[in-house]
C-alpha cells in the first residue's frame, strides 16, 4: 500500500511500492495480507480513520476501512483505552444487524493488526449529498419528499434495533450511482464510542455541529428524536443551501429557514410544518418516533414504514386483501390462542396472526389465506418439526414473516442408497418449508433443516422469499425442481452441502442474494434447469461458485464469485447462458471452466 497507517505519521502518502512509509519509516504492506490502502476518506476527530481500500481477496474490490484512533488522553488511560475497544468490537456485532437493510453497507470484516483495530464496510460508488448540492443547487419540494420517501423507513429499521445514528448530514447520506437510492453511511461508531469515552474525559459535544440536537451537543445522549432532528437539518439545507448556522436565530431561538429559500422556490404548509416539527429545538417539542413522522408526511405510515425486510410486492401480489382480524399467539400472559397450529384452523381467511416470542414445538399445514408475523425478534419466535416440515402449503396466499423456523430430520439421509432417499422424501417431505402450490411470501425469517433441504420448491409454487437467513446442515439450502418458480431477494445462504440446486424444469430468479461457505457449490443448476441471478455475491465455496451441468441454462449477470476453491463458473458441455459484467477473480483454479458445445455468451467480465 502507498498510504501509512501509523495514526502519528504526519506524511502518511506515499509513491506506489514504497516498502517503508518516507514520513515515518513503518513497514507498508497488505493489511491482514489482502487489504491495500489507497488514501483517506475522513477522519473524525480523534477517534476513527475512513480508508478507501482494495481488497486482493476479492480481485481488488473497493472497500471501507475504519480504524480505531483513540485521542491521546484515552491511550494515556488503560481503562478508558480498554472501554473503547470493547465499544468498537460491539459495535462491529451491532452493524452486523444492520446489513440486512439494501441500504446501509454491509459489514465484511472485523480485525485486530499491529495493536490497531478495523472494520472493513461495503464502499458506496455514488456521490453525497453535500457534493450534490453543490453541483445541482437546492432541492425543491419534490425532491424533499422523496428524500424522507427513501430515509425514513431506514431510520425505522435502526430504530427497531435500539440503534441511533447520531449523525445525519448530507455528507453522510450517499445516492448509489447503479440505483440512484439513498445510502446512510456513517453509523457513528466515533460518536457511540465517545459516548462513554468522552464523558470521562469531561468533554461533551457528539455528532456534528448544526446537526446536532441540543441533548446530544450537551449531553452526548441520543434519542429517536435526535436522529429525526437531524434529518430535519439536513432538509432545510439542503432547501435552502444556506448553512444550518445560518437559520437559526439564537436571540429568539427560532429557526428562520423560510426567508432564505430560494426565489421561486416554493414548500407548501403541510411540509413547512412537518420540517418545523422535527427540528423543534426542545424534544418535546419534535416528533418522537420515526412513525410519526411518516404519518404527517403521508396520512398513514402503513405503506411507507413496513419493516424495509418486507418486499415491495408482498401486500401487492399476495392476494390477501385486508386483513378481517387480528388474533395473538402466546405460550404464556393474555392470547387468544396458544399454538400457531390452533389459530391457523380456527380463523378465518385474510387473518392476521401475531405470534409472540417463545417455542412452539409444532408442524404448521397452512390451508387458508393468511399472515403470520412474529411479534419480536425472530431469534425468539422458534418453530420447531421433527420428521415433517415445520411449513407446508396448501393454500394460494400465504404471508409469513420474522418468526424462526428449524427442522430436526431424524431419517439420517446421508447414509441411505438412493431409493432409501427417495422413499423417505416421499413420506416424510424432509424439508424445513415444503412449496408445492400457491404464492408464499417468507421474510425476514430464519430457516434450517438436517435434512434434504431447508426450503423445498416444487409443483406450482410461485414464492416470493426476501431478507431470510438459510442456515447450515441441509444437503441444499434451496431446492427447486418440478417446475417450481420463486423470487428469492436480499437472502443469505450458508453452511450447507450445496446452497441452491435448479433442477429440471424449474426456473427461479435470485437477485441480491449471498451465497458463501458451501462443502460443495455454490448454485447447481442441472439438465434442463434454468433461471437468472443477479447482483449477488457467491463466494468461499469449497467448489464451483456456480456450476451448470449439461443441459442446463442459466444467465448470470453483475454478480461477484470469488474465493471459490475451484472455478468460479463450470459449464459442462451443452450448458448455455449468457453471463455478463460479472467479477470473477479471485477463483483458486480460474475464473471459467467452459466445455466445448455450449452456448454461453460471455461479455463485459472481470476474470
Amino acid at each position: 500500500m502507498s498510504y501509512c497507517l501509523n495514526p502519528d505519521c504526519q506524511k502518511p502518502q506515499n509513491p506506489p511500492g514504497t516498502k517503508f512509509c518516507l514520513g515515518c519509516g513503518t513497514q507498508l504492506g497488505l493489511l491482514k495480507d489482502r487489504y491495500r490502502i489507497i488514501r483517506l476518506i475522513s477522519d473524525e476527530g480523534g477517534f476513527a480513520r475512513t480508508y478507501l481500500a482494495e481488497d486482493e481477496g476479492r480481485g481488488g474490490a473497493k472497500c471501507a476501512i475504519k480504524q480505531l484512533v483513540p485521542l491521546p488522553e484515552v491511550q494515556g488511560n488503560p481503562q478508558l483505552l480498554a472501554k473503547a475497544i470493547a465499544l468498537f468490537e460491539q459495535e462491529a456485532e451491532r452493524l452486523l444487524k444492520l446489513e440486512e437493510h439494501p441500504q446501509i453497507p454491509i459489514l465484511l470484516d472485523c480485525f485486530a493488526e499491529n495493536k490497531q483495530r478495523y472494520l472493513v464496510q461495503q464502499f458506496v460508488e455514488g456521490q453525497d449529498l453535500s457534493r450534490e448540492l453543490q453541483q445541482h443547487g437546492a432541492f425543491g419540494e419534490r425532491q424533499i419528499r422523496e428524500l424522507l420517501q427513501d430515509l425514513l423507513p431506514v431510520l425505522q429499521f435502526i430504530h427497531d434495533r435500539h440503534i441511533i445514528h447520531r449523525d445525519i448530514k448530507p455528507a453522510n447520506i450517499m445516492r448509489r450511482q447503479k440505483d440512484g437510492k439513498l445510502v446512510l453511511i456513517d453509523f457513528g461508531i466515533s460518536k457511540q464510542l465517545a459516548q462513554t469515552v468522552m464523558s470521562k474525559t469531561g468533554t461533551a459535544g457528539i455528532g456534528t455541529q448544526g446537526y446536532a440536537p441540543m441533548e446530544q451537543l450537551l449531553t452526548g445522549k441520543a434519542y429517536p428524536a435526535s436522529d429525526i432532528y437531524s434529518l430535519g437539518v439536513t432538509c432545510i439545507h439542503l432547501l435552502t443551501g444556506a448553512d444550518p448556522e445560518e437559520l437559526y436565530d439564537p436571540r429568539e431561538g427560532c429557526w428562520l429557514w423560510r426567508d432564505y429559500l430560494l426565489q421561486g422556490t416554493k414548500v407548501s404548509e403541510d411540509l413547512g410544518c412537518l420540517l418545523d416539527k422535527m427540528i423543534g429545538v426542545m424534544m418535546r417539542d419534535r416528533f418522537s418516533s420515526v412513525e410519526e413522522v411518516a404519518i404527517a408526511l403521508n396520512g398513514s405510515a402503513t405503506d411507507m414504514l413496513l419493516d424495509p425486510m418486507v418486499s415491495e410486492f408482498a401486500y401487492l401480489e399476495t392476494g390477501i386483501n385486508e386483513t378481517t382480524e387480528t388474533v395473538v399467539v402466546a405460550k404464556l400472559g393474555a392470547a387468544d390462542y396458544r399454538t400457531i397450529g390452533e389459530a391457523i384452523a380456527n380463523v378465518l381467511s385474510n387473518t392476521l396472526i401475531l405470534v409472540r416470542p417463545g417455542f412452539y414445538a409444532e408442524r404448521l399445514v397452512i390451508d387458508k389465506s393468511v399472515k403470520i408475523v412474529g411479534d419480536g425478534a425472530r431469534e425468539d419466535i422458534i418453530v420447531e418439526s421433527k420428521l415433517s416440515p415445520c411449513l407446508q402449503m396448501q393454500a394460494d396466499n400465504v404471508v409469513v414473516r420474522g418468526i424462526t423456523l428449524r427442522h430436526r430430520d431424524w431419517t439420517n439421509v446421508q447414509k441411505v442408497d438412493r431409493f432409501g432417499r427417495w422413499i423417505i422424501q416421499f413420506l416424510f417431505k424432509p424439508y424445513a418449508i415444503d412449496i408445492s402450490e400457491g404464492q408464499l411470501i417468507l421474510e425476514n425469517c430464519d430457516i434450517t433443516s438436517t435434512g434434504v433441504a431447508s426450503i423445498n420448491i416444487r409443483g406450482t409454487a410461485d414464492p416470493r422469499l426476501r431478507r431470510c437467513r438459510v442456515g447450515e446442515g441441509a444437503n441444499y439450502g434451496i431446492l427447486v425442481r418440478e417446475r417450481g418458480r420463486g423470487i428469492l431477494e436480499f437472502c443469505d445462504i450458508d453452511g450447507q452441502d450445496t446452497g441452491i440446486c435448479i433442477l429440471k424444469g424449474a426456473n427461479p430468479a435470485i437477485l441480491r442474494c449471498q451465497i458463501h461457505n458451501m462443502t460443495a457449490d455454490g448454485i447447481v443448476v442441472a439438465k434442463k434447469g434454468e433461471g437468472k441471478i443477479e447482483d449477488c455475491d457467491i463466494f468461499t465455496n469449497a467448489g464451483t461458485g456456480v456450476r451448470i451441468k449439461k443441459g442446463g441454462n442459466l444467465a448470470i449477470a453483475r454478480c461477484n464469485i470469488y474465493g471459490n476453491r475451484e472455478q468460479g463458473i463450470y459449464v459442462e458441455s451443452n450448458g448455455a447462458g449468457p453471463i455478463e459484467n460479472c467479477d470473477l477473480r479471485g477463483n483458486d483454479r480460474g475464473a471459467w471452466y467452459v466445455a466445448t458445445q455450449c452456448a454461453v455468451r460471455r461479455s463485459g467480465n472481470l476474470e
